[in-house]
């Protein structure tokens, strides 16, 4: 629906001669640790700040947007990967130093220039990464074609570019030792890039992302001469940081310019934002926002968001919205026509960039994670409509604030008011989840294994054409009082041979699924990113599935789908999710799937001697807590040696081992 949304909308804009026909080029400028009140057009006394004001006066300022964290790694996991932080497994700053390392990216998150490259976008990023020290959390590894830049948390010099003696720039995975202040190599390689484009047919996606002003403040000498010049009497902290935000401010005008000389800027659009709050102590403003970088309050969270499109967004635009980093990702989708390959937390405000606010109160989180003074824990702000509940310390009591009456958040509010014990309660329901995913694995937007800090296992059975062993399966669950999750075909629930056996098997109380109606092959064997269905094909053939489930007097919410074949792909899975399905299958490793194949398949014949010493070795190495073992309810006549003649042998073992046997349902806590 959202990919029909944005095609209709780029229709309307190009009837209205808004828009050329063409996708859009995409540049999203992030700054580090840039404070609210450093910026000319926020109100700024001091710094000026003319090109990114032009960003703001020539598009949309968003006034209510937040940052996903407090701090630099989980607010960049958020953009890209358009999910909550915690989600994905960044919920701190993550450093080269694995004592103080407070994050890792999931490997199996698709990110943004992925989705974008897939596409037919062109994807780079230049400057500052943070989200990862080797494959396969690089850049290129992660969708951009193009990096030259920064691996690291910080520089701690602007032109050394080391990081605890370590060099961490690179272009591609190259290592490299470029002369120069960063900001200005940054800007110039970027600068190179969009000549590189300037007559490239295909759209091009850029990530520009700078780490001034991050400290150590340091900006070039003569920048820094000419505010202490302009600016005599203000403090020498400041003119430092004053002059590194002007230096910044002039490579953004350099960025601005290269686009119109070179034919660019009316067909791309430009997203100016900041990580996070400034820091106080390195003389960075917040202006009246109280707190800064590290805190939950306003001023370590709230950060500016302009948003440039020629001929598309009015100048002088606002936007009172709330919305927050991770939103930047659903939104270039849409903006660009691109469908999204799994579902994200973030939420677009492409909308709002048409000026049409969005009025529905949405619950947002914030988490930190760090060590030090914060003793490994984690930290946590949350917000509904006008009120907000905030820690600044995994030990301080959460405070109440109504940031609409009080966006300056100096009147605590009673903790005893309804809306208190609501955001904690939905607070605590977010870390629930965010903790139960964690623990889950995944593979391509599946579920393929469940919680493995818990000694359970699920048993699942899936079917189609034979249906030779659900006899001895259904008597062996029975004696053995186990509850199993039977994946069927539509085809095979309007078997009538077969009906009876799935009655018997639903009235018992095992989970009974879709298994897809006509076992369609959804995905290329070869070329798993190639589909061999549309999106309506699959929806069509899943609620066939479905319906001839209910015609049976199978009505129960059936959250859980093993795809045919046992094969699938991100789009699968995110189509599934856009029906309130989510996709599972059996665990990696575990072997049991081959109990289909026959002696005459030559190499690819699995006896059930080898299934099961498979299994068990697996087991022994890997444990199958949280895991999904799979049996077929029947298997092609040729093969002599059925794999589920020898379950009551495998429950007995397992259950010597200490397992426990539950539905899927249950072993995803639903």
């Amino acid at each position: 629906m959202k990919y029909l949304l944005s095609l209709v909308f780029f229709l309307q804009l190009y009837l209205n001669g808004f828009v050329q026909p063409q996708k859009p080029n995409v540049i999203v400028i992030l700054a580090d640790d840039l404070g609210y009140g450093d910026l000319g057009v926020l109100g700024s006394k001091d710094i000026r700040t003319p090109n990114i004001d032009f960003i703001a006066k020539n598009g949309m300022q968003f006034k209510r947007f937040y940052a996903n964290s407090t701090v630099c790694s989980p607010t960049r996991a958020s953009l890209l990967s358009g999910k909550y932080p915690d989600k994905v497994g960044v919920p701190g700053v993550i450093r080269q130093d694995p004592k103080d390392n407070w994050g890792q990216l999931n490997s199996g998150v698709d990110l943004l220039p992925s989705v974008l490259k897939k596409s037919g976008y062109k994807t780079a990023m230049i400057g500052k990464w943070h989200l990862g020290y080797s494959n396969p959390n690089l850049p290129n590894a992660k969708g951009f074609e193009y990096f030259k830049g920064f691996l690291g948390d910080m520089m701690d010099d602007y032109y050394t570019h080391r990081r605890g003696g370590v060099n961490w720039m690179r272009f591609n995975e190259l290592e490299i030792e470029p002369p120069g202040h960063a900001t200005d190599l940054f800007t110039q390689w970027s600068l190179e890039y969009l000549q590189e484009q300037k007559n490239n047919k295909q759209p091009f996606f850029l990530f520009l992302s700078y780490n001034a002003p991050h400290f150590p403040i340091q900006p070039p000498e003569d920048v820094l001469e000419d505010v202490v010049k302009r600016l005599p009497s203000v403090d020498a902290k400041r003119q430092k940081n004053i002059a590194l935000v002007e230096h910044l401010d002039a490579s953004v005008g350099k960025v601005l310019e290269a686009l119109k000389q070179n034919n660019q800027l009316d067909n791309t659009v430009v997203l100016f934002t900041s990580d996070n709050g400034g820091s106080l102590p390195h003389a960075q403003s917040n202006g009246a926002l109280n707190g800064g970088k590290q805190d939950m309050l306003e001023g370590g969270i709230k950060v500016p968001l302009f948003v440039l499109w020629n001929n598309v967004i009015p100048k002088g635009s606002l936007s009172n919205q709330i919305t927050m980093t991770m939103d930047i990702f659903p939104t270039i989708c849409e903006l660009a026509g691109v469908q999204q390959s799994s579902e994200t937390d973030g939420q677009s405000f492409l909308t709002a960039m048409k000026g049409i606010d969005d009025q529905k109160k949405r619950t947002l989180f914030w988490v930190r994670k760090e060590g030090g003074n914060y003793k490994g824990q984690h930290y946590y702000a949350a917000r509904k409509g006008a009120f907000k509940i905030l820690q600044n310390h995994p030990d301080e009591q959460f405070k109440l604030y109504n940031i609409d009456a009080d966006p300056f958040e100096k009147n605590q509010l009673d903790s005893s008011l309804p809306v208190f014990q609501e955001l904690k309660q939905a607070l605590k329901n977010h870390i629930d989840q965010t903790n139960k995913t964690q623990l889950y694995k995944w593979d391509q937007g599946a579920i393929v294994r469940g919680d493995s800090t818990s000694k359970k296992m699920a048993w699942v059975f899936t079917g189609d054409e034979y249906i030779d062993g659900l006899t001895t399966i259904s008597q062996t669950l029975e004696k053995a009082k186990i509850k199993g999750s039977f994946f069927f075909t539509g085809r095979l629930y309007r078997n009538r041979e077969a009906r009876k056996f799935i009655l018997q098997l639903s009235s018992a109380g095992h989970y009974m699924g879709p298994h897809s109606d006509m076992h369609l092959l959804y995905n290329d064997w070869s070329k798993r990113d190639s589909l061999l269905v549309s999106k309506d094909s699959l929806v069509g053939d899943l609620k066939s599935n479905y319906q001839s489930m209910q015609a049976l007097g199978i009505q129960e919410d059936q959250l859980y789908f093993i795809p045919p074949y046992e094969w699938w792909n991100h789009r699968v899975a995110s189509w599934c999710k856009e029906m309130n399905v989510q996709l599972i299958n059996f665990s990696p490793g575990t072997g049991t799937n081959a109990d289909y194949t026959y002696p005459e398949m030559g190499p690819s014949y699995r006896s059930s001697e080898k299934l099961l010493e498979r299994l068990y070795a697996f087991e022994q190495q890997h444990t199958l807590n949280g895991a999904m073992v799979l049996v077929h309810v029947g298997t092609d006549p040729r093969r002599k040696d059925k794999f589920y003649d020898r379950l009551a042998e495998m429950i007995q073992y397992f259950r010597s081992k200490g397992y426990s046997f539950v539905r899927v349902d249950e072993l995803f806590n639903q």
